[in-house]
């Protein structure tokens, strides 16, 4: 019975979270799993349901994966399924078990509903467990809607508290209609005030950053997006061809009116030297020829060519001048570098070996700040907002996505991308390769977007092309890019009071007079 609950609430997330984003069934979907949790008879089984929950959420949801690692590290499907299920455990698995565990000893420690105690043991298990590829419950309310705005007060930990919120109540009215107890009125008016509030908070949050940008300055963006696919290029000929293509493009959306042109990450097909200023050559493609700044993702090396590399944002000045550089510097397994674990096993990939960047900086021209980010460094809340102290008034994401298929994953990357551009309050830029290039407001709304092409099942396809108005907000509307995880911090504190409180106690009290009756 328990491993039912447990299975029908992992369906009814998945199809609430991207890309079948049936968002309305996040609100009920966790109600099974709490009951499950609920009447579990310990901890340690407790724990398994919610790392089942875990595991099955995030494993089915991202099945994807098993044919990239196949592709980038030549491994078996047994391999490859191998290792999607242990990056389910170590990305959703641990969460939620630390969510059940934490839920489930709250609930013999204190006599308040679940109301209260399942988004506070939420919280605090999505904030104390890293991963690789933020996956919070939150993300089933992207899309610029008044809900998700809390997230510029605590994150889109706020937003899954809320969620939470929801269902703990409807499992606490349930559970009282099942044992014929007097209706859980205050629970159920808690949830309904602060989803209230919330709600009334993020209409005017939104109007209030309308009107900020409204008044902002704009500037005028175009976007490359290649469509090339992720079989590497090595011929000079296809290599001069792909940079033309590029070429070709960004001259359109410079006829279109664009002021800035952004290039996706590794657009530019070959190695540059970091040196200043840079070649000829490289100077007369990218600025004489277009008469606009340029903002590109290329491989950078020192000079001469050695074996440290890095996975750079580079912005040119109209004039040729070389404005800024940044480097990656979080790195993808497998894709930019094998894992220390899998090479004592004897389980090599075909990563490229690139070195992580050290400092944080933006990109720096003219009227504009530029907080670079490359490939997943968007999908990492803690790391978008140590930008905050830099004052930038832009975001670029430049990504790739080629790997990864044009289903599933770009959706569920610009979701995620989405949430940043609400936590700073700032418009985000993104340029992929071949995923979802677009642009989003501060509100997390996008105003534009392509669509993602899988090349190898589209042949001859061409570039795309997207031009839009950014507005240049000053980096300090949120927050929680000024104060950072109070909200987070807050759950874990009154975690910490309920689990100190003594064993047993009303709560259990209350079970037992429920069981006699």
């Amino acid at each position: 019975m328990h491993l039912a609950l447990v299975s029908l609430s992992a369906l009814l997330t998945m199809w609430a979270l991207p890309p079948d984003h049936h968002a309305w069934l996040i609100w009920i979907a966790l109600v099974p799993l709490i009951g499950a949790v609920d009447s579990a008879h310990s901890m340690r089984r407790a724990l398994v349901y919610g790392g089942l929950f875990g595991m099955l959420v995030f494993g089915i949801s991202t099945s994807f994966l098993i044919t990239t690692i196949q592709r980038l590290g030549q491994f078996s499907t047994l391999t490859s399924t191998f290792l999607i299920v242990v990056i389910a455990f170590v990305q959703a698995g641990t969460v939620w078990g630390l969510f059940a565990a934490l839920y489930w000893q709250l609930r013999r420690r204190s006599a308040y509903p679940a109301s209260l105690l399942a988004p506070i043991a939420l919280v605090c298990a999505e904030f104390l467990i890293p991963m690789l590829f933020e996956w919070n419950l939150g993300l089933s309310q992207v899309g610029g809607t008044w809900i998700a705005q809390v997230a510029d007060l605590g994150g889109v930990v706020a937003v899954s508290f809320l969620i939470a919120m929801v269902n703990g109540a409807l499992f606490d009215l349930g559970r009282a209609l099942r044992t014929q107890h007097a209706l859980p009125w205050r629970s159920l008016a808690t949830a309904v005030v602060v989803l209230g509030l919330a709600t009334g908070y993020g209409g005017l949050r939104m109007a209030h950053i309308d009107q900020a940008r409204a008044q902002a300055q704009k500037l005028r963006i175009g976007v490359v997006q290649g469509n090339f696919g992720p079989a590497p290029i090595t011929r000079r000929a296809e290599l001069r061809k792909l940079l033309q293509r590029h070429m070709a493009k960004s001259r359109q959306l410079r006829g279109r009116g664009a002021e800035l042109i952004v290039w996706p990450e590794m657009a530019f097909p070959f190695v540059l030297p970091r040196t200043e200023p840079p070649p000829t050559a490289w100077t007369e493609w990218l600025t004489e020829k277009l008469g606009v700044p340029v903002l590109i993702g290329a491989a950078t090396s020192g000079e001469p060519l050695d074996a440290q590399r890095f996975n750079s944002a580079l912005l040119f000045a109209r004039s040729g001048r070389l404005a800024g550089v940044y480097d990656k510097h979080i790195l993808v397994p497998f894709m930019e570098y094998t894992p220390g674990v899998l090479a004592r096993f004897g389980l090599r990939t075909r990563a490229s070996e690139f070195t992580a960047g050290s400092q944080r900086r933006l990109l720096t021209l003219d009227h504009y700040r530029i907080g670079a980010l490359i490939c997943i460094e968007d999908m990492h809340s803690a790391f978008v907002r140590d930008l905050a102290p830099l004052r930038p008034n832009l975001l670029a994401s430049l990504g790739s996505d080629a790997q990864l298929g044009a289903e599933i994953a770009p959706k569920l990357h610009l979701a995620v991308a989405s949430f940043r551009s609400i936590e700073m309050r700032l418009d985000m830029v993104r340029a992929s390769q071949n995923g979802i290039s677009a642009i989003i407001d501060a509100n997390g709304r996008v105003t534009v977007q392509t669509r993602a092409v899988e090349p190898s099942e589209v042949p001859g396809v061409r570039a795309f092309g997207l031009t839009g108005t950014v507005a240049l907000l000053d980096g300090s509307q949120s927050f929680y890019a000024r104060h950072g995880n109070v909200f987070a911090w807050l759950n874990l504190l009154a975690a910490a009071g309920f689990l100190m409180l003594p064993r047993g106690g009303r709560w259990r009290d209350k079970r037992a007079g429920q069981s006699a009756a």
